[in-house]
């Protein structure tokens, strides 16, 4: 039986007198894919970020399995000014303390497609290329518990195969566990295995994705009826377009159905 990486028990956050989570009690087992879903301002990003230790929390707890390392990506997240992207990369490096050869580290720019913009300052880099860093970032240090926020959002359908395909290649070790928070329901379908939904700072229902997909035929339908179900009101959701179907990620996907 796979071990607990995380148990939040009674978990709440307020910002002054806003209560952005509540009563918020749940396990995540050892190589879980999780997709967390909601409206806007519903506190997806804020739970992630309580998980990851970025923030506090007003009460309840967290606990995680010993010596779990966690990586993450944030949507949004604004880039240091006058510093290169390699130099941020070094930085990374040294505060992990990995040590990687230049033959390391050349195929790992390949990989990232991030050969292009290592000698460029990140915040002149458009929001494509600077996603591409932040996942490269998110799972240098081989990360226990991978967390995404809106992964590809807004992205160039090349841009968004190649983080697919980190992203397939990183969770092939079945001990490797995610949450993904997405509106995209391309992604929740093909990278999670449970979906969370969080409404008003709270869980509010717990799905297995097949068994989503047996009922309704695919995600979108699925959180379209449940919000409906639910009185969500303004629930955006979105399908990535032009998915190439011979990317690695997809093939792979198929594969494993």
């Amino acid at each position: 039986m796979s071990q607990t990486v995380l148990s939040i028990k009674d978990l709440k956050k307020n910002y002054g007198k806003k209560v952005v989570l509540k009563n918020i009690t749940i396990d995540i087992k050892e190589g879980e894919r999780i997709a967390i879903v909601g409206p806007n301002g519903s506190g997806k990003t804020t739970f992630c970020e309580a998980i990851a230790g970025i923030i506090q929390y007003n009460s309840g707890n967290i606990e995680k399995a010993k010596n779990l390392v966690i990586g993450m990506q944030l949507q949004g997240t604004e880039s240091p000014k006058k510093v290169k992207v390699w130099d941020l990369i070094r930085y990374y490096l040294d505060s992990f303390q990995l040590n990687m050869s230049d033959a390391e580290l050349s195929e790992m720019f390949k990989k990232f497609a991030v050969n292009e913009v290592i000698d460029k300052d990140i915040s002149a880099l458009s929001g494509g290329q600077k996603q591409k860093v932040n996942i490269l970032l998110s799972i240098i240090n081989d990360p226990d518990l991978l967390i995404l926020d809106e992964l590809g959002n807004g992205l160039d359908i090349e841009i968004v195969d190649t983080i697919y395909n980190n992203l397939t290649n990183f969770l092939k070790d079945e001990k490797k566990t995610l949450i993904l928070v997405s509106h995209n329901m391309e992604e929740i379908q093909n990278f999670s295995q449970r979906i969370f939904f969080i409404n008003d700072g709270e869980i509010i229902s717990i799905h297995n994705t097949k068994n989503v997909i047996k009922e309704y035929g695919n995600v979108r339908e699925f959180v379209r009826a449940k919000f409906k179900e639910y009185k969500v009101d303004s629930y955006d959701v979105s399908d990535q377009k032009g998915i190439d179907e011979n990317a690695e990620w997809v093939k792979d996907r198929k594969k494993r159905k």
